[in-house]
């Protein structure tokens, strides 16, 4: 009996990919535990397994170009003691990440949320973690959804960006996206938010186009961020100080930085969305029009932020000219006072607006009894 459980389970390993991983209980159809236990520790003596953990073995992968057996699948130990233990496990943290395609970096910790208990594995150079969470977030739902969630939160609110979305959006598949829209409506608001939105059920047109329809914009323009029209000479024109906001304010040059500071800090993200204000003139030499337009502007660029900070709260809004929310303004001596309602100047960031404009597809100019201001909100 034992030699023919040995060979039932010899052939079933032999025919298991290189890199599978075993627990007893994997073979719990063939015979008691404590035979199957003998059965694999003579098989590891044998070679054709090696051993991991107490009563963790893997099929050893061969490199040929290392000539040498690869180190064990940490995601298959730790699958192998979920089945074990009975466990619900899924991806945490980078290793959540790096199978969703989020991040290449390869985990120094593999960390795992699980319905049970904390445990910490180490085997070589390798850390496996087990991380308990509350029933609600694992049990019942499926690997996919558990996944998809703990990659999320290991990103954290600010950084759901377009791109992490459409990743995740290439990443799943049609019926994976319903079965995940299912089961995280009890998740956390923000994490339910972005899945409803990579999934489908808002694209990401549609979700900027109602939000921007609260904010009041004349017009308005989605780009990407490659289409900024950047222009180190727009630079030396801040310098002549005709605005008198040179120098003068952390939203201008030099204290918005340098012109590569800038431009890189726009280019952090994937796109933006142009838009404007439109303000009555008496005639084209109304100056008092203009600037009462120009406090009018900033109002509108700080409802366009009230709108858009919680949908997309990495983000950056430039404005036009100046800063006008501070009586005085703390620069140089001090930071700024509000630096989340610090619009900087499209200028002062090298950005020549009438191509900005053109790119976004918006009208620059409506006639001399009309004037309009630019802003750009990146996200």
């Amino acid at each position: 009996m034992n030699r023919r459980c040995t060979e039932t389970i010899r052939r079933r390993i032999e025919k298991a990919p290189d890199g599978s991983v075993f627990v007893s209980s994997d073979f719990a159809d063939l015979a008691e535990p404590n035979t199957v236990r003998q059965i694999l520790n003579r098989l590891g003596r044998e070679g054709l397994l090696r051993r991991v953990l107490r009563g963790v073995w893997d099929k050893p992968p061969y490199s040929r170009l290392l000539e040498e057996a690869v180190a064990p699948d940490p995601d298959a130990v730790a699958q192998a003691l979920a089945r074990r233990h009975h466990w619900t496990i899924a991806p945490g943290g980078e290793a959540a990440l790096n199978q969703l395609g989020l991040s290449t970096q390869v985990p120094a910790v593999w960390s795992y949320v699980s319905d049970g208990p904390y445990r910490t594995y180490r085997w070589g150079k390798t850390t496996l973690e087990f991380k308990h969470r509350a029933n609600r977030e694992i049990t019942g739902l499926s690997p996919k959804t558990i996944l998809v969630i703990q990659a999320l939160k290991a990103l954290g609110q600010s950084h759901i960006t377009p791109r992490v979305l459409r990743t995740l959006r290439a990443r799943l598949s049609k019926e994976e996206k319903t079965v995940l829209l299912r089961e995280s409506a009890e998740a956390t608001a923000w994490v339910a938010r972005a899945i409803r939105q990579m999934a489908g059920e808002e694209t990401e047109e549609a979700r900027i186009r109602r939000l921007m329809a609260r904010t009041g914009v004349y017009q308005y323009g989605l780009i990407s961020t490659a289409q900024i029209p950047f222009y180190a000479e727009i630079r030396k024109i801040c310098q002549e100080n005709r605005c008198r906001s040179y120098g003068a304010t952390w939203a201008c040059p030099p204290g918005a930085g340098t012109f590569e500071e800038c431009r890189n800090r726009c280019l952090e993200f994937d796109q933006a969305i142009v838009f404007s204000g439109k303000y009555r003139l008496q005639d084209s030499m109304d100056y008092e029009g203009m600037k009462q337009g120009h406090r009018q502007f900033k109002d509108l660029c700080d409802q366009v932020y009230q709108v858009l900070r919680d949908a997309y709260p990495r983000h950056l809004l430039l404005s036009n000219e100046g800063c006008i929310r501070c009586q005085r303004c703390t620069y140089p001596e001090q930071p700024c006072r509000m630096p989340e309602r610090l619009f900087p100047a499209l200028e002062g960031y090298g950005i020549q607006v009438m191509e900005l404009a053109k790119a976004a597809g918006l009208r620059y100019y409506e006639g001399s009894l009309w004037i309009l201001y630019f802003g750009m909100f990146l996200l």
